[in-house]
């Protein structure tokens, strides 16, 4: 009783500050939750059109919107760098370092390929491209991005339903429901492809 009363009364005399203070618990464990999620989740097992990155690894090294032919990944029985390339679009292997995959590329045969999945996720590709360019090739890098993305995404439920009803406690509960939804959570890091529409239309 006596620890709610001392809330109560910080409540009173500072209530931006404790507001302040839940919208950053809740985009805590909005964050947290995602990479705690993700841990027990393996690679293998997520769903996002991996093989759709190599025009990400092509974008790394200055050779625009090209795609890896699949003819050219059978490659990997005779090749190890190939084999790693492979591995990694499988989804069989976390990191390809920069040597195998500059190994790999005189091998590769690489081609445009108009109409095909790749050009409903352009913006996708070259994001993914420049952060493998900047912390080096890794799908951790590609998720963790992901799920900053949803905890911002939860900031903008907060803003947007404290902007509908006209009160702070509003968009907590809102960005609250939003952080604990089992669909978002599961999405986002199980699809990362089927929920980023949901947070650039929050943004």
């Amino acid at each position: 009783m006596q620890v709610f009363e001392k809330i109560l009364g910080v409540y009173r005399q500072r209530p931006r500050l404790v507001k302040v203070i839940l919208l950053l618990g809740i985009l805590g464990l909005c964050l947290g939750s995602r990479m705690a999620w993700g841990r027990y989740i393996p690679l293998e097992k997520r769903h996002f059109y991996p093989k759709t990155f190599s025009t990400s690894l092509a974008l790394v090294d200055d050779l625009g919107l090209m795609s890896i032919t699949p003819s050219s990944l059978e490659l990997r029985e005779s090749n190890e760098d190939v084999r790693a390339v492979w591995e990694f679009l499988s989804l069989k292997r976390w990191r390809l370092s920069q040597e195998e995959w500059r190994r790999a590329l005189p091998v590769l045969d690489m081609e445009l390929r108009p109409n095909s999945l790749l050009y409903s996720r352009l913006f996708e590709v070259h994001v993914v491209a420049w952060l493998w360019e900047v912390f080096g090739i890794d799908w951790g890098v590609v998720f963790l991005f992901s799920y900053g993305l949803s905890t911002l995404a939860c900031l903008g439920i907060f803003f947007i339903a404290r902007c509908v009803a006209g009160s702070a406690w509003a968009g907590l509960f809102a960005s609250f429901l939003y952080a604990f939804s089992g669909t978002e959570l599961a999405h986002s890091v199980w699809s990362i492809r089927d929920a980023n529409p949901t947070w650039f239309f929050v943004y």
